[in-house]
């Protein structure tokens, strides 16, 4: 009974924060963020929520402090519940993804390459991907089917001069994206070329981009870390071939900084207060497109908050506001600035009848509770 009128509570905050946002002019209806249930886990830890299986209708979960998997249903009932080993037969390295592939748990491992688990945490399958090569950091995904072929975020297999960082990412930002790997042949090839016109061509150094990319049917859609931009592909033949850049056009959005490749040991210093708008996820809806972004925070504010410890980066991250955007699915923006309300972290998963899922956040209600509650909400 608490639950559901915490949910009606709730729904009213929601549908106040949709008041005084951007429209388009031919736009005559306000899209509402509104909460349809919940899902609740008997689960202490830090639990987020990275994939969904449609097929068993499952939710992947990972404890990001202990990296303890857990499937659990619709209900919110455990179905298996393991932690990733570290030695022994099914042991892993650095877990660089993880998520559903044709219903199995997969993890793209930095060393071993792909792996398919079963629901016990054995693994049953392993595509080694044909080393060497290195994953400069962590991805969303970890593959997607292509035809007969398997793509993911292409990893370097160039021999490394770490004393030249800046020659490797001055060929990265100008890289194609996507690796394809051939399970039949163990051939592999490249595809999406990096696209034209980014930030990444201004002669800076960024670090890596973060790179997300979402299979949309037809389409494939990217976007980096340090833009307010997504880039659109389309499969013509055995390539992914770019088609337009969507921009977004955040008003009074902060922008990434850069420094100049020469000076890349002064990038930590130059970027440790600019903490810039950016997209955090893209769910891909059947009439829609929906961005999760934020606009970051001016520099002189965020240097009047102390981030030394847990709790002040916590509070911290509190004072960012977060935003959706809609769009249809030509790409044309419907409406956007829709604000999230506070005490929900939007994870990356949205399900099939369009509901997009969003964490409780504990620490903002300041409660410690035996439960993880997941919130199904759609845009209407």
């Amino acid at each position: 009974m608490k639950n559901w009128l915490f949910l009606f509570l709730f729904a009213l905050i929601l549908q106040g924060c949709s008041d005084g946002v951007d429209k388009t002019e031919d736009n005559f209806a306000l899209y509402q963020l509104k909460i349809l249930d919940s899902i609740q886990v008997a689960y202490q830890g830090n639990l987020f929520l990275f994939d969904h299986d449609p097929k068993s209708n499952q939710y992947l979960g990972m404890d990001n402090g202990t990296e303890e998997v857990l499937l659990f249903d619709r209900e919110g009932e455990i179905k298996s519940q393991f932690k990733l080993a570290k030695d022994g037969p099914n042991a892993t390295t650095w877990a660089n993804s993880i998520g559903f592939f044709d219903g199995q748990f997969t993890v793209m491992d930095a060393a071993m390459g792909l792996l398919f688990f079963s629901s016990q945490g054995e693994i049953m399958e392993r595509i080694d991907l044909s080393p060497p090569y290195m994953f400069i950091n962590g991805l969303r995904m970890p593959v997607h089917a292509f035809g007969n072929e398997l793509t993911y975020v292409r990893p370097e297999r160039v021999e490394i001069d770490w004393n030249n960082q800046a020659e490797m990412f001055e060929n990265i930002y100008r890289s194609p994206i996507l690796e394809v790997y051939d399970p039949s042949t163990g051939t592999i090839r490249n595809t999406m070329l990096f696209p034209p016109g980014t930030i990444y061509e201004d002669g800076n150094y960024y670090h890596w981009m973060f790179p997300t990319v979402i299979s949309a049917g037809k389409e494939w859609l990217v976007y980096f870390r340090a833009e307010q931009t997504y880039h659109v592909y389309r499969q013509e033949g055995e390539q992914l071939v770019y088609q337009q850049t969507v921009d977004l056009e955040i008003e009074n959005a902060v922008k990434i900084k850069g420094v100049p490749f020469a000076n890349m040991e002064d990038y930590y210093a130059k970027s440790i207060d600019n903490i810039f708008g950016r997209i955090q996820n893209l769910y891909v809806l059947d009439s829609l497109i929906v961005i999760h972004y934020t606009k970051g925070l001016e520099e002189e504010k965020v240097k009047q908050f102390p981030r030394n410890i847990l709790e002040e980066r916590t509070a911290f991250l509190h004072q960012i506001k977060n935003y959706l955007a809609v769009l249809d699915r030509e790409h044309q923006m419907l409406q956007k600035d829709i604000l999230v309300p506070q005490g929900i972290i939007l994870s990356g998963v949205a399900v099939e009848n369009g509901a997009i899922l969003g964490l409780k956040d504990q620490d903002f209600f300041g409660v410690e509770e035996d439960m993880v509650t997941f919130y199904l909400m759609e845009l209407n």
